[in-house]
């Protein structure tokens, strides 16, 4: 039986996108036993595709972790707290704060 390329790359980005919460959040990995909530997991999961929707780079690994350094960075040079950083889930303002830490990159 062979199996269908969509499914296969749906899969292969739900696993790739769940390995990025880890990142993005800095939680434990369910193999450390830590769990997402089911409201919570399903949210980010939500926010992560709509970032990799906007920024198709940032489904590498590397791309995207040097980005969310840079947006960490930014944030907390405008006066933000990583608790404050952490809790953004909406994709807009992750978007924002990119964009925003891109422009003072470009001016510096």
């Amino acid at each position: 039986m062979t199996s269908n390329p969509e499914t296969q790359r749906t899969a292969d980005r739900s696993s790739f996108v769940l390995d990025l919460l880890a990142v993005v959040t800095g939680w434990k990995s369910m193999e450390e036993g830590w769990m997402f909530g089911p409201s919570q997991s399903h949210r980010i999961w939500r926010m992560m595709n709509a970032l990799i929707d906007a920024r198709p780079e940032w489904a590498d690994r590397d791309i995207f972790e040097a980005d969310r350094d840079k947006i960490l960075r930014y944030g907390t040079s405008i006066g933000l707290s990583m608790e404050e950083l952490f809790r953004v889930t909406d994709p807009d303002a992750v978007l924002s704060l990119w964009a925003a830490a891109e422009a003072a990159g470009a001016e510096d």
